[in-house]
C-alpha cells in the first residue's frame, strides 16, 4: 500500500498545527486511537489538508465521531478537493432531512444522497471510507459506511479542468457556541488501496529507550494538546536520544499487515545553540538507523519521518518488530 497521508491527531499534520478552533478530544475514538480532534463550530472555517501530490484514483478513510444530536447544515464536514481549482468532487454532510443520518453530497451532478445508515447517534464512532476515480466518462465515487457500500455513482467525475484529488478539507459548521456540537475526526488516511478494513494507530512514547544523552523528561514530548510548552533538549552534535512505546493494542489480527511507520514530532533550534538540525533514528535490536538530516527552523515547526520498510530488513513492518522500535534524534551542527 502506497499510504499519502496518515494521522490521528491534529498536531500530526501542518496544516493542522496549533490553529485556534482546533482542539485534541480523547472521546468518540476507536481504542487504538490516543487522541482525535475537533474543529470550532463558531464560526464558518474550512482547514485545507494537502496531500503535496495529485491522485486520479484512490481510497480516502476518516473515523468521524458527532458531538450531539440534529445537526442539519448543508456544509459538509469533509470533502474531496479536486486540483485546478475545480473545487470539491464529494462530501460527507449531516443529513438536511433530520440531521440523524449521513449524506453524500455529489458534486459533479450537484445532488446529495441520503445514505439509509441507522441512527448515528451522540458518542457513536463511524468509519467512512470513499473511493474515487476523476475521468470524463468512467470516474466514479463509492462510498462506505463501516465497511458497507452506501453510495455509488458512475459517470463524469472530472469537474472542470480537474484531473484528480490534491487535498481533504474539514470545514467546520457554524451551528452554536457548543462544544458539544462539534464534529470529531481521528483516523484520517489516503492511500492508493482499500482503507475500508485500515486503521491508524497511535503510539506514543511512554520511556526512553537504550540511549538518552538529552535533557528533560518522556512526559515532556508525549503531550496531545499543548506540546510546546515542554520538551527535551540538547546542545551538543552527536548526541543521541531514544524512546519507546507500548505494544500495539489491540494486537492485530491474523493476516493484518503493517504498512508505514511515521514518527510526527515538533522542534525548533535555539539561538547561538551549536545543534541546528536533528536526524531521526530507529533503533532496531541495537543498531541505530539514522534517517536524512532535518534542517530546523528557529520556531517550533511540525515534521515527519516516515518508514514504509524496516531499515533493518528492507521488508515489511513485522508486528515484533514495531513493539520493539525505539525512535528518536541524533542531534546536529
Amino acid at each position: 500500500m502506497a499510504v499519502i497521508l496518515a494521522f490521528n491527531e491534529h498536531l500530526d499534520f501542518p496544516g493542522m498545527g496549533l490553529l485556534a478552533g482546533v482542539s485534541a478530544v480523547s472521546t468518540r475514538l476507536r481504542s487504538h486511537c490516543r487522541f482525535g480532534f475537533s474543529v470550532n463550530d463558531t464560526t464558518l472555517v474550512d482547514y485545507t489538508l494537502p496531500w503535496g501530490v495529485t491522485r486520479s484514483e484512490g481510497w480516502v478513510g476518516f473515523v468521524l465521531g458527532r458531538g450531539r444530536l440534529n445537526l442539519r447544515t448543508n456544509r459538509d464536514v469533509l470533502n474531496l478537493r479536486l486540483n485546478s481549482a475545480a473545487g470539491p468532487l464529494v462530501g460527507i454532510r449531516y443529513a438536511d432531512s433530520d440531521g440523524l443520518k449521513l449524506n453524500a453530497y455529489n458534486y459533479a451532478t450537484a445532488t446529495s444522497h441520503l445514505m439509509n445508515t441507522p441512527t448515528f447517534v451522540t458518542d457513536q464512532a463511524i468509519k467512512v471510507d470513499i473511493h474515487y476515480r476523476v475521468h470524463p466518462s468512467t470516474g466514479f465515487i463509492r462510498v462506505y459506511l463501516d465497511q458497507v457500500l452506501y453510495y455509488s455513482f458512475t459517470g463524469n467525475t472530472a469537474i472542470g479542468s480537474s484531473s484528480g484529488v490534491d487535498a481533504i478539507v474539514i470545514q467546520s459548521l457554524a451551528l452554536n457556541t457548543f462544544l458539544a456540537a462539534r464534529t470529531h475526526y481521528s483516523e484520517i488516511l489516503v492511500s492508493d488501496e482499500t482503507t475500508v478494513h485500515s486503521k491508524v494507530i497511535t503510539r506514543p512514547f511512554t520511556a526512553f529507550g537504550d540511549i538518552n544523552a538529552w535533557t528533560g523528561a518522556i512526559a515532556n514530548v508525549n503531550a496531545g494538546d499543548s506540546p510546546d510548552t515542554t520538551f527535551i533538549s540538547d546542545s551538543t552534535p552527536g548526541d543521541t536520544v531514544t524512546m519507546s512505546s507500548a505494544a500495539l493494542a489491540p494486537a492485530p489480527l491474523l493476516g493484518e499487515v503493517i504498512s508505514r511507520v511515521a514518527l510526527h514530532y515538533r522542534a525548533n533550534f535555539e539561538s547561538g545553540s551549536p545543534v541546528t538540525r536533528i536526524a531521526p533514528v530507529a533503533r532496531i535490536s541495537g543498531t541505530n538507523y539514522i534517517g536524512t538530516t532535518q534542517l530546523l527552523l528557529s520556531t517550533v515547526a511540525p515534521y515527519r519521518h516516515v518508514l514504509d520498510l524496516s531499515p533493518a530488513t528492507g521488508s515489511a513492518w513485522t508486528i515484533a518488530e514495531v513493539n520493539a522500535l525505539q525512535l528518536g534524534f541524533q542531534a546536529a551542527a
